[in-house]
């Protein structure tokens, strides 16, 4: 696939590298912390994008073993992606643009990203 054709992944990998950076700047986290945290988040925004009940319970089920409430955790995401249909419907719409085969690219590029120190 050319870049063209990804372009929904590519921006919604830079919204990825973007929000980890600066979660991890305003929170004086570890990077590594903030990549776990945005990645988790990045996944759930594209689950509530394609309504799947499936990939919300995945990653729910994945993030309690990191999370001590994974449920407040992802009913804050939830409000973020609320807010980011007005603030930043582009975001919105790239998540909905990318398909289930690119999500497992997606996850392929946060799971690597997330390993590097």
């Amino acid at each position: 696939m050319s870049n063209e054709n990804n372009k929904p992944l590519e921006q919604i990998k830079n919204f990825y590298y973007q929000m980890s950076r600066q979660y991890s700047e305003e929170s004086g986290a570890p990077l590594r912390e903030s990549k776990l945290k945005s990645g988790f988040a990045v996944l759930y925004f594209w689950a509530i994008a394609h309504n799947n009940a499936d990939a919300k319970k995945n990653i729910k089920e994945e993030a309690a073993g990191f999370f001590v409430d994974v449920n407040e955790y992802l009913k804050a995401i939830e409000d973020d992606f609320k807010v980011m249909r007005e603030s930043n419907p582009d975001i919105i719409k790239n998540f909905n643009q990318v398909t289930e085969e690119e999500h497992d690219l997606l996850v392929e590029y946060l799971e690597k990203d997330w390993k590097e120190k």
